[in-house]
């Protein structure tokens, strides 16, 4: 009678016993049917079904399967999911779940059992989450190298072919940021698909790896460096100018004598020339010069000083103008030694230094080297210590 009470139907037999039926339910399937209807829950929350609560943010995207951290109404969604899509898998969904995981849009595998669990090949929300990514960082690159199908947001376009600096911005994406990472030697970031395409249209060279995988080659030059080179471009005009070598367009009035500093206030092209030579000439300097600036400089007849780094800059003996001598004064002098000095002094007909440099620059000037190849000369010496005896005199 006690079982009777407890709601437990009873079988009688034929002797007149009785028994419990065999279809009574367990208790473990009243916890599984409780279970199931708490799974399907989690997945409607997570999915955006019908009959969600706007619980989760944000949304799993339809047929793809969340992160294994991911939780929803207190439920290790993201956990069970992942186990339940393992290949080897003993984990099972229950009648609820299965059909809450088909209006979600994921793919469920058939056992030879009957039961239930997720096919393996089930794309996940991360997957998705990278095409994104590759999407977006295409995207930028379009930008920033004016590619077709830019909008023109960036209003400073990347040359082709070069990287940009690690601060540059586009699009809200540190783009600079991620291609330096890319170019790395060790690097461990990867590019997708779209952002393979979209740095090879860019000029950008790519390099594979073991695996398949991409990333930028190292040797890629840098858009700095290219700054670089335009800046030494410039300050090697500046000099051509202010001694008046060959390709020079007459504005500096008078030029500066050969083989000798300007005056501290020299400027010429709206550049403080004789600021930047006083500073390049000063004993302690960490400024240098390029290889442009430097065949100018000693195609003027200035001395250069070698570095124990391979660097250079103006030897601390060169000599100096005296102010109250400078160009401008003695151009307004009708006799004296330096209107004489300045009227003789013809660049064309010096001697050019016999330097690594000289070579190399005259190439990267070649506007100036078509017209003005400079005739062999015979050698300046360069000083490479501070010590050394410099090839002019003081005045």
């Amino acid at each position: 009678m006690a079982l009777v009470k407890a709601g437990i139907m009873l079988r009688q037999h034929d002797d007149g016993t009785r028994s419990i039926r065999p279809d009574t339910p367990r208790a473990s399937q009243m916890v599984k049917n409780t279970v199931d209807q708490i799974n399907s829950m989690a997945i409607i929350e997570a999915y955006g079904l019908p009959g969600n609560t706007g619980t989760a943010q944000p949304l799993i995207p339809r047929g793809h399967l969340p992160s294994s951290i991911y939780e929803v109404l207190e439920t290790k969604f993201g956990q069970r999911m992942t186990d339940l899509a393992r290949k080897d898998t003993k984990s099972r969904v229950g009648p609820r779940e299965a059909a809450a995981l088909i209006n979600a849009g994921i793919t469920l595998h058939q056992h030879n059992d009957g039961t239930l669990s997720i096919d393996p090949t089930t794309p996940r929300a991360s997957q998705l989450d990278k095409q994104k990514a590759d999407s977006a960082n295409a995207r930028a690159i379009t930008e920033a190298y004016q590619l077709p199908g830019h909008t023109g947001t960036t209003q400073l376009p990347i040359l082709h072919g070069h990287l940009p600096s690690q601060t540059y911005l586009v699009l809200g994406t540190k783009l600079g940021q991620r291609l330096h990472a890319l170019a790395k030697d060790d690097t461990e970031s990867r590019m997708g698909p779209e952002e393979a395409a979209a740095l090879i249209n860019a000029g950008i060279k790519l390099r594979q790896h073991s695996n398949g995988t991409w990333s930028i080659d190292p040797t890629t030059p840098k858009a700095s460096q290219l700054d670089k080179q335009i800046t030494d471009y410039a300050k090697a005009n500046v000099v051509i100018e202010a001694y008046q070598l060959p390709g020079n367009t007459g504005t500096a009035q008078p030029p500066i004598p050969y083989g000798h500093l300007p005056n501290a206030a020299y400027e010429v092209l709206g550049t403080k020339l004789g600021q930047r030579m006083h500073h390049l000439a000063a004993k302690d300097t960490e400024s240098r010069v390029g290889p442009q600036e430097a065949a100018a400089l000693i195609n003027a007849g200035i001395t250069l000083r070698a570095h124990s780094d391979g660097t250079w800059s103006i030897h601390p003996d060169v000599d100096r103008l005296n102010p109250r001598r400078g160009p401008r004064a003695a151009l307004s002098a009708t006799t004296g030694p330096a209107v004489a000095e300045i009227a003789t002094t013809d660049p064309s007909t010096q001697p050019t230094l016999d330097n690594p440099y000289a070579g190399t620059a005259w190439a990267l000037l070649p506007e100036l080297h078509q017209n003005h190849t400079p005739s062999p000369q015979p050698a300046i010496p360069t000083h490479t210590t501070a010590n050394s005896t410099s090839t002019h005199s003081r005045r």
